[in-house]
């Protein structure tokens, strides 16, 4: 038997074998980042749904209570609106809460889901009340109140985001 060519062929095979392991581990990490970072695009995409219904279908309670239209139909029509666009959203949170892999994101979702409905409803609330001439300062102030956590509730969410897509 000889040993040189044993050795050779003991080493050849073991450094072929490492560069193919290697190569496959580097592939790995490589597809497993991607995978992270589509992931995070995903859930970019339903913050950036939050804020814009926080924004712009939900301004702060006191621009609702200040822009309303003296046509109750188009009121009605823009509260419709709201609440259609708030349910689809609160939709896209629970599925969140529901089955995102990181645990800091989908319990930012659940709580984010519980405070953008109050926020909606308390900013409904506040229109009610003034249609009705019924302008409660303490209905603005729960509607405010509501609105502020439901904002900095979607900054934990995005700021989840942000974490899950580093790891």
């Amino acid at each position: 038997m000889d040993w040189n060519t044993l050795a050779a062929a003991f080493v050849g095979g073991i450094s072929g074998g490492g560069l193919g392991s290697a190569a496959a581990l580097a592939r790995l990490r490589t597809d497993r980042r991607a995978a992270l970072r589509a992931r995070q695009w995903l859930d970019a995409d339903v913050v950036a749904d939050v804020r814009q219904l926080l924004t712009n279908a939900s301004p702060s309670p006191e621009r609702r209570g200040i822009n309303l239209s003296p046509d109750k139909g188009a009121e009605s029509r823009k509260s419709a609106a709201l609440a259609e666009r708030s349910h689809q959203v609160d939709r896209e949170l629970l599925r969140l809460a529901a089955g995102h892999p990181n645990t800091a994101v989908a319990e930012c979702a659940h709580d984010l889901s519980s405070a953008l409905v109050r926020a909606v409803y308390a900013s409904e609330w506040h229109v009610r009340d003034v249609v009705a001439g019924r302008n409660s300062e303490e209905a603005l102030a729960a509607a405010q109140g509501a609105h502020a956590q439901a904002v900095k509730a979607a900054k934990e969410l995005e700021r989840a985001v942000k974490e899950s897509g580093k790891h």
